[in-house]
């Protein structure tokens, strides 16, 4: 944590959709996650665009590069990238991959399918693919 009684969370989106859907959830991230934890800690929220350049054909691995250039400086304590790129292992869908050591996440929203984007997005706990 940047801070000890701070927990900064980070979200980039591509254009459009996603970065509607980081928006809405930004708004209410916060309030939810101290609702959701016993943790006496403040929650700060950073929404904004970002571009992923990778295609879902990436390996895994790579990942933690490819998203690294969207979140600078490392002065965060979780860092969300969301896209609309479709992610997969063969034929299963990835919800979302992880890098815990990166403190990044990349969550696909194809995956979560065309309804109720937002409050899946949002839903937890979830399945992932991990990376690191």
């Amino acid at each position: 944590m940047t801070d000890h009684n701070v927990v900064r969370v980070v979200l980039r989106a591509d254009p459009g959709v996603p970065l509607e859907i980081v928006r809405r959830v930004a708004e209410t991230l916060p309030d939810d996650m101290r609702k959701r934890t016993a943790i006496p800690v403040e929650w700060e929220v950073d929404a904004g665009p970002g571009t992923l350049t990778a295609d879902e054909q990436v390996e895994a691995e790579h990942l933690a590069d490819v998203l690294a250039g969207q979140f600078p400086g490392g002065a965060y304590d979780v860092a969300v990238f969301v896209t609309d790129l479709p992610r997969r292992r063969g034929t299963q869908p990835i919800l979302a991959e992880v890098s815990r050591a990166e403190k990044t996440a990349l969550l696909s929203l194809p995956a979560l399918g065309w309804s109720h984007r937002p409050s899946r997005a949002t839903a937890g706990p979830v399945r992932h693919s991990g990376f690191s």
